[in-house]
């Protein structure tokens, strides 16, 4: 048998650069694979929030659309203000008797409130904004906020009872709602904060005489500034308009926080409301 010759110079391994370089790639293949994968979870999560947002505005959007239109229906009055009995849009107790300060319509904020009232006139059934049915005739206030980063809605039918109660989300997400009152009078409409609305006056001639009567609500415009449900990596945007003021970290904190947002503006006019 022939004896094996084992010369340990031919037992050779890495050497020491070989193996650094070897790390080094190897380090480098996972680095473009994570950086691969990051990238890939961020647009399809970029794509699912705008998504999100897309399917809120559509359906959660459009029902309180129409619901702002139906204020003040059922109402033989339709020159609205914060003195009219049954107004469309509640602005004082003159409008809902003995309706609680914080149910009162408040514009000017990032986390206003919209209170609204009507009556069915349809002739049919329709429904609350909780998703409860209106019979034809029936009178409901509905009131909608901020909380828990949704908007939510408080309805209650023929009296103010139950507002307070088992409130319903109708757009989830929401990291500011604002709303401006549409005042419109012979020259025009313009859009206000309510305490500024609440401060007009009829004019009056040097004798006390009225020349131009306080105009009156005939439209809501309102913007939301909508959130995605998910978090996303690298830059996002701090600084948003929403109905002419300026939303960022300091109004409105949440804002610094990475995710996909949109502001969405509207004017909803009502039906029963006009000038004459």
């Amino acid at each position: 048998m022939k004896n094996l010759n084992l010369n340990s110079q031919n037992q050779q391994g890495f050497t020491l650069i070989e193996l650094m370089i070897s790390i080094t790639l190897g380090l480098l293949v996972i680095a473009i694979a994570s950086q691969v994968y990051l990238t890939s979870y961020n647009t399809n999560t970029v794509q699912k929030s705008s998504g999100d947002i897309t399917a809120s505005s559509i359906f959660g959007i459009q029902q309180l659309e129409s619901h702002i239109r139906l204020a003040n229906m059922g109402n033989n009055i339709t020159r609205i203000n914060e003195k009219t009995p049954k107004g469309g849009i509640v602005l004082s107790q003159k409008n809902v008797k003995n309706i609680g300060n914080d149910y009162l319509t408040k514009g000017g904020s990032f986390s206003d409130r919209l209170t609204i009232q009507f009556r069915n006139i349809t002739g049919k059934t329709i429904t609350d904004c909780e998703g409860k049915n209106i019979a034809n005739g029936g009178r409901v206030i509905e009131s909608y906020f901020l909380a828990d980063g949704d908007l939510k809605c408080d309805a209650s039918q023929n009296g103010i009872a139950n507002l307070g109660k088992g409130a319903q989300t109708i757009i989830p997400d929401v990291e500011a709602f604002g709303l401006r009152i549409g005042a419109q009078d012979a020259t025009g409409t313009a859009y206000m904060k309510t305490d500024d609305y609440k401060a007009l006056k009829d004019k009056t001639d040097t004798n006390g005489n009225i020349t131009a009567l306080k105009p009156v609500i005939t439209s809501i415009k309102m913007g939301l500034l909508l959130r995605g449900d998910k978090p996303i990596t690298g830059a996002t945007r701090e600084n948003f308009t929403l109905l002419g003021q300026d939303v960022n970290k300091t109004s409105v904190p949440s804002v610094q926080e990475k995710y996909v947002r949109n502001v969405y503006e509207s004017t909803s006019y009502l039906r029963n409301a006009r000038l004459n």
